[in-house]
């Protein structure tokens, strides 16, 4: 008989009663039925009784069932109302149970633990639909192929693997709302390993014997109820149903509680993630500026060595030593060095700060080098056509010759990271000038070295939404002779993504694109009431332009 169909078997039985033709079908049938009740009442002897149930049924209603009908849906359909019908209070408190102890593991994301999935599984079965239910169970319970899978329910291997694959997915869906994250992978491992497990021995003889006597009694008689439960019995049950219910709520406080301090732990390690981000970026911050501080450092004592060189040679081109009634001082203490004070010449500074995009053509070939008037002309004709160039800062200072100084417009800027809320406090950020100009007496022309330093933050996040700031300067110095009153240009480059001080008109905004920086420096000998000295000549001297025809308006 081994070789029978399901249908076959049936109907030989239904015909016949054939005990052997029924013994059969529960010899192929135990494993998946008596697994199928154990999951869901959770008890041994209870099992036995869903499982008897089912195959006293299933021998009453043999000869009524089609010939079409797919046994092994049909016998899960029956386990199911059955465990459903005598413990179903009970069954959902355990599945409480259950899921309140999975959710106090340390690790309730294993989505294939058999323990966590075991619960809830047939419960999330029979909300399946027939066909989805009828594949799954023929490939997970009866370990069948695709092919057979296929060839059962009348449709093509592929079309089966698909329907496998779909109820999978409605499965994983179910679960997901009840709390439990898996795969569709992990369920089918899990369902593979643990779906049918083997039933006790002599399981399927006492089954097919006992199924058939009350079947036969049943048909015969209409038998009264073979089991009555004393009032002593239900009374004990409803108080171990009292006590199991307040234990499973504090079971379920206590896992909520354990859930609200994992979810507080996680927050608290990204807090702490995002810190030590923080502090890195910190150390690198003092890094950088003590690096521009030490650059800052040297190039005031460049700026003091060509001070120096400067008198040498102006002692020289006069013949004699410095006479006597001059002081030495400190450039530090806005003093001369060896210079009569009442003699030298004072110079008055100005200096303007343009940026302009990268990609305007200005004809500059060496960065950080004067330009010639022919170049100046050009740049501001450049600068006057573009819409987007911007005048950043202007300042001046007036100085005696020979003597530094220095002028800053510089500001803290807090930047706040739109992720974290963290916020990171940059000082120093702006313009820093430092200009040593000297004259020789009687003469026109200015001797001027200068050291022109930009600070600004660079937005170095892929998204641009200032979450990665980074600290960027820009240092430009030079030395060179140019007339009173003309203008010299120089220029470097400045990367995308920066921010500087505010502008003029109160804004504080991001550069898109690299750009050019360009340092427009104009120094002019002025009397003690710091008016231009007038020169000899009229018309534009080489080397530089008249400030008021610079780029932009002036201030």
């Amino acid at each position: 008989m081994t070789n029978l169909s399901d249908a076959e078997l049936l109907r030989e039985y239904a015909s016949g009663n054939s005990e052997a033709a029924f013994g059969e079908i529960v010899r192929r049938y135990a494993d998946a039925v008596h697994s199928a009740a154990l999951r869901q009442v959770g008890n041994e002897e209870q099992g036995r009784d869903v499982a008897q149930s089912v195959f006293v049924d299933l021998a009453r209603k043999a000869a009524a069932l089609r010939p079409n009908t797919l046994l092994i849906g049909w016998l899960y359909r029956g386990v199911r109302l059955a465990a459903l019908e005598q413990v179903r209070k009970e069954q959902r408190r355990q599945q409480r149970e259950r899921q309140a102890m999975d959710l106090h593991d340390p690790a309730p994301e294993t989505a294939n633990d058999w323990n966590i999935v075991r619960p809830v599984l047939d419960e999330a079965i029979g909300n399946l639909g027939e066909e989805d239910r009828d594949a799954l169970l023929l490939r997970f319970f009866k370990n069948e192929s695709l092919a057979s899978v296929g060839a059962t329910l009348g449709i093509s291997e592929d079309a089966a693997q698909k329907r496998v694959s779909r109820a999978l997915g409605k499965l994983r869906e179910f679960l997901a709302g009840r709390g439990i994250n898996t795969t569709a992978a992990a369920l089918s491992a899990a369902l593979t390993a643990n779906a049918v497990q083997a039933a006790p021995a002599g399981f399927a003889t006492s089954m097919t014997a006992s199924a058939l006597a009350k079947a036969a009694v049943a048909t015969s008689s209409m038998a009264p109820t073979l089991k009555l439960i004393s009032l002593a019995n239900m009374k004990t049950a409803l108080l171990i149903l009292a006590l199991a219910g307040v234990v499973a709520g504090l079971t379920l406080k206590r896992a909520a509680t354990q859930h609200e301090l994992r979810a507080a732990r996680i927050l608290t390690q990204q807090l702490a993630a995002e810190k030590d981000a923080l502090r890195a970026a910190n150390e690198q911050l003092a890094i950088q500026t003590n690096d521009l501080e030490r650059l800052r450092n040297d190039m005031h004592e460049v700026l003091r060595l060509r001070n120096e060189v400067s008198q040498l040679r102006r002692q020289l081109a006069a013949g004699n030593k410095p006479a006597s009634g001059f002081e030495t001082r400190s450039i530090s203490d806005d003093s001369t060095n060896n210079i009569p004070i009442s003699a030298e010449p004072q110079i008055n500074v100005r200096a303007r700060f343009i940026v302009a995009p990268a990609s305007l053509n200005l004809p500059i070939d060496n960065l950080g080098n004067g330009s010639g008037d022919s170049k100046i002309k050009a740049i501001d004709q450049a600068l006057l056509q573009a819409g987007d160039a911007q005048d950043k800062s202007q300042c001046e200072v007036t100085t005696l010759s020979g003597n530094e100084a220095q002028i800053q417009m510089i500001q803290s800027v807090t930047n706040v990271n739109p992720q974290s809320g963290l916020s990171t406090v940059y000082t120093n950020i702006g313009v820093t000038l430092d200009v040593l100009p000297s004259c020789r007496t009687n003469s026109q022309s200015i001797d001027l070295s200068f050291v022109a330093t930009v600070n600004e933050i660079i937005d170095i996040s892929p998204e641009q939404d200032g979450s990665q700031p980074a600290f960027h300067s820009l240092a430009i110095s030079n030395s060179m002779t140019i007339p009173s009153g003309r203008m010299v240009i120089v220029a470097g480059k400045l990367p995308a993504g920066g921010r500087w001080t505010q502008s003029r008109s109160g804004t504080d905004s991001v550069e898109a694109g690299p750009r050019n920086l360009l340092v427009l420096l104009t120094p002019t000998l002025v009397d003690a009431s710091n008016q231009a000295q007038p020169q000899p000549g009229n018309g534009p001297q080489a080397g530089g332009i008249p400030l008021d025809t610079g780029v932009g308006p002036t201030q």
